[in-house]
Protein backbone atom coordinates (compact mmCIF):
# COMPACT_ATOMS: atom_id res chain seq x y z
CA UNK A 1 0.00 0.00 0.00
CA UNK A 2 1.43 3.43 -0.92
CA UNK A 3 2.18 6.25 1.49
CA UNK A 4 -0.66 8.27 -0.02
CA UNK A 5 -3.11 5.48 0.86
CA UNK A 6 -2.08 5.44 4.52
CA UNK A 7 -1.46 9.14 5.19
CA UNK A 8 -3.91 10.59 7.76
CA UNK A 9 -6.42 13.14 6.52
CA UNK A 10 -7.28 16.54 7.95
CA UNK A 11 -10.00 19.11 7.36
CA UNK A 12 -8.75 22.32 5.78
CA UNK A 13 -10.92 25.44 5.83
CA UNK A 14 -9.90 28.24 3.48
CA UNK A 15 -10.76 31.69 4.83
CA UNK A 16 -11.47 34.03 1.92
CA UNK A 17 -11.73 37.78 1.82
CA UNK A 18 -15.25 39.09 2.21
CA UNK A 19 -16.02 36.62 5.01
CA UNK A 20 -16.43 33.55 2.78
CA UNK A 21 -14.95 30.11 3.52
CA UNK A 22 -14.61 26.71 1.86
CA UNK A 23 -13.71 23.38 3.49
CA UNK A 24 -12.07 20.26 2.06
CA UNK A 25 -10.45 17.05 3.26
CA UNK A 26 -6.75 16.51 2.47
CA UNK A 27 -4.01 14.05 3.32
CA UNK A 28 -1.38 15.65 5.54
CA UNK A 29 1.20 15.02 2.78
CA UNK A 30 -0.87 16.75 0.08
CA UNK A 31 1.21 19.36 -1.83
CA UNK A 32 -1.66 21.86 -1.59
CA UNK A 33 -0.65 22.48 2.03
CA UNK A 34 2.77 23.68 0.88
CA UNK A 35 1.11 25.86 -1.74
CA UNK A 36 -1.10 27.43 0.93
CA UNK A 37 1.93 28.06 3.11
CA UNK A 38 3.56 29.87 0.20
CA UNK A 39 0.45 32.02 -0.32
CA UNK A 40 0.27 33.05 3.33
CA UNK A 41 3.99 33.84 3.29
CA UNK A 42 3.47 36.16 0.32
CA UNK A 43 5.44 33.96 -2.08
CA UNK A 44 2.62 33.15 -4.55
CA UNK A 45 0.31 36.15 -4.36
CA UNK A 46 -0.32 36.17 -8.14
CA UNK A 47 -1.05 32.45 -8.57
CA UNK A 48 -4.38 30.98 -9.68
CA UNK A 49 -5.57 28.04 -7.57
CA UNK A 50 -7.80 25.16 -8.64
CA UNK A 51 -8.91 23.38 -5.48
CA UNK A 52 -11.00 20.17 -5.50
CA UNK A 53 -14.06 20.26 -3.24
CA UNK A 54 -16.49 17.57 -2.08
CA UNK A 55 -14.03 14.75 -2.78
CA UNK A 56 -13.45 15.94 -6.33
CA UNK A 57 -17.11 16.51 -7.23
CA UNK A 58 -16.51 20.27 -7.57
CA UNK A 59 -13.59 22.53 -8.43
CA UNK A 60 -12.94 25.94 -6.85
CA UNK A 61 -10.88 28.28 -9.03
CA UNK A 62 -9.70 31.53 -7.46
CA UNK A 63 -6.71 33.92 -7.35
CA UNK A 64 -4.30 33.32 -4.49
CA UNK A 65 -4.73 36.83 -3.06
CA UNK A 66 -8.30 35.95 -2.02
CA UNK A 67 -6.99 33.40 0.53
CA UNK A 68 -6.42 35.25 3.82
CA UNK A 69 -6.14 32.36 6.25
CA UNK A 70 -6.27 28.58 6.73
CA UNK A 71 -7.79 26.49 9.53
CA UNK A 72 -6.56 22.90 9.89
CA UNK A 73 -8.38 20.30 12.03
CA UNK A 74 -6.60 18.71 13.81
CA UNK A 75 -3.93 21.45 13.97
CA UNK A 76 -1.19 21.05 11.36
CA UNK A 77 1.23 24.02 11.42
CA UNK A 78 2.08 25.28 7.93
CA UNK A 79 5.56 26.33 9.12
CA UNK A 80 5.47 29.92 7.93
CA UNK A 81 9.03 31.23 7.63
CA UNK A 82 9.90 34.15 9.88
CA UNK A 83 11.14 36.11 6.85
CA UNK A 84 8.18 35.26 4.63
CA UNK A 85 5.79 37.92 5.87
CA UNK A 86 6.38 41.62 6.44
CA UNK A 87 7.25 42.65 9.96
CA UNK A 88 4.47 45.25 10.03
CA UNK A 89 0.80 44.39 10.18
CA UNK A 90 -1.26 45.15 7.06
CA UNK A 91 -2.70 48.19 8.81
CA UNK A 92 0.75 49.84 8.89
CA UNK A 93 1.27 49.27 5.19
CA UNK A 94 0.59 52.15 2.86
CA UNK A 95 -2.36 52.52 0.50
CA UNK A 96 -2.82 55.10 -2.28
CA UNK A 97 -4.28 58.45 -1.19
CA UNK A 98 -5.32 60.22 -4.44
CA UNK A 99 -6.01 63.91 -3.97
CA UNK A 100 -4.98 64.00 -0.31
CA UNK A 101 -2.40 66.52 0.80
CA UNK A 102 0.61 65.39 2.84
CA UNK A 103 0.12 65.61 6.60
CA UNK A 104 -2.25 64.35 9.29
CA UNK A 105 -5.97 64.21 8.46
CA UNK A 106 -8.29 63.80 11.44
CA UNK A 107 -10.57 60.80 11.09
CA UNK A 108 -14.34 61.19 11.17
CA UNK A 109 -16.91 58.88 12.77
CA UNK A 110 -20.62 59.18 13.52
CA UNK A 111 -22.25 57.43 16.51
CA UNK A 112 -26.04 57.31 16.71
CA UNK A 113 -27.82 56.06 19.84
CA UNK A 114 -31.21 54.37 20.37
CA UNK A 115 -31.11 52.65 16.98
CA UNK A 116 -33.63 49.91 17.83
CA UNK A 117 -36.74 50.04 19.99
CA UNK A 118 -36.61 48.45 23.43
CA UNK A 119 -38.67 45.52 22.17
CA UNK A 120 -36.46 44.96 19.10
CA UNK A 121 -33.38 45.11 21.33
CA UNK A 122 -34.75 42.45 23.69
CA UNK A 123 -35.81 40.23 20.78
CA UNK A 124 -32.30 40.48 19.33
CA UNK A 125 -30.74 39.41 22.63
CA UNK A 126 -33.16 36.46 22.82
CA UNK A 127 -32.22 35.52 19.25
CA UNK A 128 -28.50 35.50 20.15
CA UNK A 129 -29.19 33.27 23.14
CA UNK A 130 -31.04 30.80 20.92
CA UNK A 131 -28.21 30.68 18.36
CA UNK A 132 -25.17 30.45 20.65
CA UNK A 133 -24.11 27.05 19.27
CA UNK A 134 -24.13 28.40 15.70
CA UNK A 135 -21.39 30.99 16.28
CA UNK A 136 -18.06 30.02 14.67
CA UNK A 137 -14.55 31.42 14.99
CA UNK A 138 -13.78 34.44 12.83
CA UNK A 139 -10.97 34.30 10.31
CA UNK A 140 -7.50 35.76 10.47
CA UNK A 141 -6.54 38.51 8.07
CA UNK A 142 -3.73 37.99 5.54
CA UNK A 143 -2.67 34.77 7.27
CA UNK A 144 -1.19 36.57 10.25
CA UNK A 145 -1.41 34.67 13.56
CA UNK A 146 -3.11 36.25 16.57
CA UNK A 147 -4.67 39.00 14.48
CA UNK A 148 -8.30 38.41 15.40
CA UNK A 149 -10.27 36.54 18.05
CA UNK A 150 -14.08 36.51 18.12
CA UNK A 151 -17.04 34.43 16.93
CA UNK A 152 -19.60 35.15 14.23
CA UNK A 153 -22.76 34.02 12.45
CA UNK A 154 -23.64 35.11 8.92
CA UNK A 155 -27.29 34.02 8.79
CA UNK A 156 -29.34 35.99 11.31
CA UNK A 157 -32.63 36.88 9.70
CA UNK A 158 -34.93 38.63 10.42
CA UNK A 159 -32.48 40.92 12.21
CA UNK A 160 -30.21 41.35 9.19
CA UNK A 161 -33.18 42.84 7.33
CA UNK A 162 -34.06 44.99 10.35
CA UNK A 163 -30.55 46.47 10.53
CA UNK A 164 -30.52 47.09 6.78
CA UNK A 165 -33.77 49.03 7.10
CA UNK A 166 -32.31 51.14 9.91
CA UNK A 167 -29.16 51.78 7.87
CA UNK A 168 -31.23 52.91 4.88
CA UNK A 169 -32.92 55.44 7.18
CA UNK A 170 -29.71 56.66 8.84
CA UNK A 171 -27.35 56.55 5.85
CA UNK A 172 -28.03 59.97 4.23
CA UNK A 173 -27.39 61.86 7.47
CA UNK A 174 -24.36 59.73 8.38
CA UNK A 175 -22.77 60.28 4.96
CA UNK A 176 -23.43 64.01 5.18
CA UNK A 177 -21.66 64.17 8.53
CA UNK A 178 -18.75 62.08 7.22
CA UNK A 179 -18.37 64.07 4.02
CA UNK A 180 -19.09 61.05 1.84
CA UNK A 181 -21.40 60.54 -1.09
CA UNK A 182 -24.20 58.08 -0.35
CA UNK A 183 -23.19 54.69 -1.84
CA UNK A 184 -25.83 52.88 -3.90
CA UNK A 185 -24.67 49.27 -3.52
CA UNK A 186 -25.58 46.35 -1.30
CA UNK A 187 -25.28 46.21 2.48
CA UNK A 188 -23.28 43.24 3.86
CA UNK A 189 -23.70 42.33 7.53
CA UNK A 190 -22.60 39.76 10.08
CA UNK A 191 -23.33 39.23 13.77
CA UNK A 192 -20.21 39.05 15.93
CA UNK A 193 -19.49 38.25 19.58
CA UNK A 194 -16.38 39.29 21.51
CA UNK A 195 -15.86 37.58 24.88
CA UNK A 196 -12.92 37.50 27.27
CA UNK A 197 -9.55 38.27 25.64
CA UNK A 198 -11.13 38.72 22.20
CA UNK A 199 -9.86 41.50 19.92
CA UNK A 200 -9.25 42.55 16.32
CA UNK A 201 -5.91 44.16 15.54
CA UNK A 202 -5.43 47.11 13.25
CA UNK A 203 -6.78 46.75 9.69
CA UNK A 204 -8.96 48.48 7.15
CA UNK A 205 -12.00 47.07 5.40
CA UNK A 206 -11.50 47.73 1.67
CA UNK A 207 -7.88 46.91 0.96
CA UNK A 208 -8.16 44.37 -1.88
CA UNK A 209 -10.26 41.95 -3.89
CA UNK A 210 -14.06 42.13 -3.65
CA UNK A 211 -13.68 44.30 -0.53
CA UNK A 212 -12.60 47.31 -2.63
CA UNK A 213 -16.26 48.18 -3.25
CA UNK A 214 -16.84 48.82 0.45
CA UNK A 215 -17.40 52.52 1.06
CA UNK A 216 -18.78 52.75 4.57
CA UNK A 217 -18.27 50.54 7.64
CA UNK A 218 -20.99 50.30 10.27
CA UNK A 219 -21.04 48.71 13.73
CA UNK A 220 -24.22 48.29 15.78
CA UNK A 221 -23.49 47.52 19.46
CA UNK A 222 -25.77 45.62 21.80
CA UNK A 223 -25.39 43.78 25.11
CA UNK A 224 -27.23 42.63 28.20
CA UNK A 225 -27.78 45.10 31.02
CA UNK A 226 -25.98 45.71 33.23
CA UNK A 227 -22.97 45.34 30.94
CA UNK A 228 -20.75 42.51 32.18
CA UNK A 229 -17.65 43.20 30.07
CA UNK A 230 -15.11 46.00 29.88
CA UNK A 231 -12.85 47.15 27.07
CA UNK A 232 -13.79 46.48 23.46
CA UNK A 233 -13.46 50.10 22.40
CA UNK A 234 -13.26 50.84 18.68
CA UNK A 235 -10.05 52.74 17.91
CA UNK A 236 -10.04 54.53 14.52
CA UNK A 237 -6.70 55.95 13.43
CA UNK A 238 -6.17 59.32 11.83
CA UNK A 239 -4.80 59.36 8.29
CA UNK A 240 -1.15 60.22 7.76
CA UNK A 241 -0.36 61.03 4.12
CA UNK A 242 3.20 61.03 2.74
CA UNK A 243 4.02 61.38 -0.96
CA UNK A 244 0.57 60.30 -2.09
CA UNK A 245 0.39 57.25 0.21
CA UNK A 246 -1.83 56.90 3.26
CA UNK A 247 -0.76 55.34 6.56
CA UNK A 248 -2.30 54.93 10.00
CA UNK A 249 -1.19 57.87 12.12
CA UNK A 250 -0.19 57.52 15.77
CA UNK A 251 -3.23 59.58 16.78
CA UNK A 252 -6.71 58.11 16.87
CA UNK A 253 -10.35 58.48 17.90
CA UNK A 254 -11.82 56.14 20.52
CA UNK A 255 -15.46 55.01 20.25
CA UNK A 256 -17.14 53.46 23.27
CA UNK A 257 -19.33 50.39 22.52
CA UNK A 258 -22.54 52.01 23.78
CA UNK A 259 -25.47 49.59 23.94
CA UNK A 260 -28.05 50.10 21.16
CA UNK A 261 -25.86 52.54 19.23
CA UNK A 262 -24.47 52.43 15.69
CA UNK A 263 -21.17 53.83 14.43
CA UNK A 264 -20.42 54.76 10.82
CA UNK A 265 -16.96 55.50 9.40
CA UNK A 266 -15.03 55.36 6.13
CA UNK A 267 -14.24 51.71 5.23
CA UNK A 268 -10.72 52.77 4.21
CA UNK A 269 -9.81 54.06 7.67
CA UNK A 270 -7.53 51.88 9.78
CA UNK A 271 -9.16 50.69 12.98
CA UNK A 272 -9.03 48.00 15.65
CA UNK A 273 -11.13 46.48 18.42
CA UNK A 274 -9.36 46.77 21.76
CA UNK A 275 -9.24 43.64 23.96
CA UNK A 276 -12.45 42.68 25.72
CA UNK A 277 -12.44 41.56 29.35
CA UNK A 278 -15.36 39.41 30.53
CA UNK A 279 -14.73 37.76 33.90
CA UNK A 280 -17.91 35.66 33.80
CA UNK A 281 -16.87 34.00 30.51
CA UNK A 282 -20.61 33.72 29.85
CA UNK A 283 -21.38 33.94 26.14
CA UNK A 284 -24.46 36.10 26.80
CA UNK A 285 -22.25 38.64 28.57
CA UNK A 286 -20.28 39.24 25.35
CA UNK A 287 -19.78 42.46 23.44
CA UNK A 288 -22.20 41.82 20.57
CA UNK A 289 -22.22 43.70 17.27
CA UNK A 290 -23.96 43.62 13.94
CA UNK A 291 -21.21 44.94 11.73
CA UNK A 292 -20.65 45.24 8.03
CA UNK A 293 -20.30 47.50 5.05
CA UNK A 294 -22.25 49.61 2.59
CA UNK A 295 -20.85 49.03 -0.91
CA UNK A 296 -20.82 51.09 -4.05
CA UNK A 297 -22.73 49.51 -6.92
CA UNK A 298 -20.94 47.47 -9.60
CA UNK A 299 -21.21 50.26 -12.18
CA UNK A 300 -20.55 53.05 -9.71
CA UNK A 301 -17.07 54.66 -9.75
CA UNK A 302 -15.02 54.78 -6.60
CA UNK A 303 -16.57 57.41 -4.36
CA UNK A 304 -14.44 60.34 -3.30
CA UNK A 305 -14.87 61.98 0.07
CA UNK A 306 -16.16 65.53 0.11
CA UNK A 307 -14.94 68.65 1.90
CA UNK A 308 -11.56 68.70 3.63
CA UNK A 309 -11.36 64.90 3.90
CA UNK A 310 -9.55 64.74 0.54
Amino acid sequence: MSTADTAPRIWVTLLLDGGQRESLSLEVTHPLLDDLRAVLAGERSHAIFQIPLREGAALLTLPAHRIIGVITEPPVPLTLPATGAPAATPARMQVPAPGMADGIHEVRAVQIENVLTARQHQELLAFVASREKDFVATSMIDGLPNHRASTVIYDFEPFAALIRSRIAHLLPKACEMLGLQVPAGAVDAQLTAHNDNNFYRMHNDNAAGPAVTRVLTFVYYFNRQPRAYSGGELRIYDREVKDGLRYAADSYKTIEPVDNSMVFFDAGDYHEVMPVHCQTLNFLDSRFTINGWVNRSVNEPALAAAGDVV
